[in-house]
Parts: C-alpha cells; sequence; structure tokens
C-alpha cells in the first residue's frame, strides 16, 4: 500500500502554469492530515485506523510534501490550472500532468484530491496545525 500511495502522490505532484488568464488560483496551501481515501472498483474506503498509517501533506505556494508517520516521503513542484473533468465535463482545479487527471477541491477545513477517471480514488485531508 505504501508504494501505491507513494506511486499515487508522485503521479499527482507534477509542475504546470494557470491555463486560464484573469482566474483566482484556489489557495490549497497549508498542513493537511489524510483523513480517508475511497472508491475503486469495489468502493472500499481507508483510513488511518484502517491502515495504520498517518499520512499528511505540507503545501506550500509551489511545492508539496508528503509524510507518512512524521517521515518526509516525497516532495515535489506543483501549479494548479483549470481543466474540464472527464466525468462530470465541468470544469476544476487541477494539477497539470498528473496521470492519472486529479481533481482539486478545498473547503476552509478540507482539502479533497479526486482522480479524474471511472473506479478511481478519492483522498480526503483535514487542515492541522503541523504534520
Amino acid at each position: 500500500m505504501k508504494i501505491f500511495v507513494t506511486f499515487l502522490l508522485i503521479s499527482i505532484l507534477s509542475g504546470c502554469h494557470s491555463s486560464k488568464v484573469g482566474s483566482k488560483v484556489l489557495n490549497i496551501e497549508g498542513n493537511w492530515r489524510w483523513i480517508e481515501k475511497s472508491g475503486g472498483f469495489a468502493g472500499r474506503k481507508t483510513t488511518p485506523e484502517s491502515t495504520n498509517q498517518q499520512m499528511s501533506l505540507q503545501i506550500t505556494k509551489d511545492s508539496m510534501f508528503y509524510y507518512t508517520s512524521g517521515e518526509l516521503v516525497s516532495k515535489q513542484a506543483y501549479q494548479l490550472v483549470r481543466s474540464q473533468s472527464l466525468l462530470d465535463k465541468k470544469d476544476h482545479w487541477t494539477i497539470k500532468g498528473s496521470e492519472p487527471k486529479v481533481l482539486i477541491d478545498k473547503t476552509d477545513n478540507f482539502l479533497i484530491i479526486r482522480e479524474d477517471c471511472y473506479d478511481c480514488f478519492i483522498n480526503k485531508y483535514e487542515k492541522s496545525d503541523g504534520k
């Protein structure tokens, strides 16, 4: 599972630039604690409790740092762009170059990273004060 999560995150985090002139870029900066992963063909749901792993993201204006149990696993530059979803044909914030494409949604306290494909996964993070 650790290898899959690492591969998924590395594929998600690729550098790019905004494709829409005048669009205000979504601010996802901060520290985010992973709280659940769901989806896939079986519709499975995993949590820190079910995997016995604590995962988190630290996001700056241009880089993402991925931690497992407080240990840095990967670092990658990124930029957000608006792109049409394969699933709902609407524009969403995405990380250009990610494979599969991921859609980013954010509220004040939650960050949702959805793979833009059928039977793919959704990772949900909660805002935290640190790693």
